[in-house]
């Protein structure tokens, strides 16, 4: 366990995609799995990360689905609804791939401003021509779900995009690095 916290809208939206995906029985026997059983999740309060792996890997073991995958997926899901959640902070200008250049700036710093106790990941991102190249900084080993997040920002934004990591923590190297670029 990390000790950091997440903020309760990711929690929500990971509720949300497993009853729309599977149905409600899905969800609940994944907190029952996770020791979590009846634990409900409020997207204004924060939770410890290691209850979010833990109901990840308790959905992927009832699915039968690669944890990674699952990871995504979710993520992808959950790249609209945080837009929606933090539509204030993120300028409808300039398209997904300006809003993924710009997370850091324009949302991390922010949520970490207002609630000091979360602790999103450090991303460093950078213009490479036609594309965003993210290096992503995080000892949950969620980037995956950071994989979905882009992918789903390019939803939100009618601009689909394609992601491949040329770096990644759990090969070894120091941090994950994210390729984006609109399909």
């Amino acid at each position: 366990m990390t000790g950091s916290t997440m903020h309760g809208i990711l929690f929500k939206s990971l509720k949300d995609f497993v009853v729309e995906r599977h149905d409600r029985e899905a969800w609940d026997g994944a907190l029952d799995s996770a020791g979590l059983t009846g634990k409900v999740y409020l997207p204004i309060d924060t939770y410890d990360d290691a209850e979010l792996r833990r109901l990840v890997e308790a959905v992927s073991d009832r699915t039968g689905g690669p944890v990674g995958e699952l990871q995504e997926a979710f993520g992808r899901y959950a790249g609209g609804r945080l837009l929606e959640t933090y539509g204030n902070v993120a300028s409808e200008e300039g398209g997904a791939l300006e809003l993924i250049a710009n997370t850091e700036t324009r949302i991390h710093s922010v949520l970490r401003a207002r609630d000091p106790d979360i602790d999103p990941p450090n991303l460093t991102c950078r213009r490479d021509g036609d594309a965003v190249r993210v290096e992503y900084r995080s000892e949950r080993d969620l980037c995956s779900v950071a994989k979905g997040i882009a992918r789903g920002v390019g939803d939100h934004y009618d601009e689909p995009v394609a992601v491949t990591e040329s770096a990644c923590m759990r090969d070894g190297d120091e941090h994950c690095e994210l390729v984006v670029r609109t399909e």
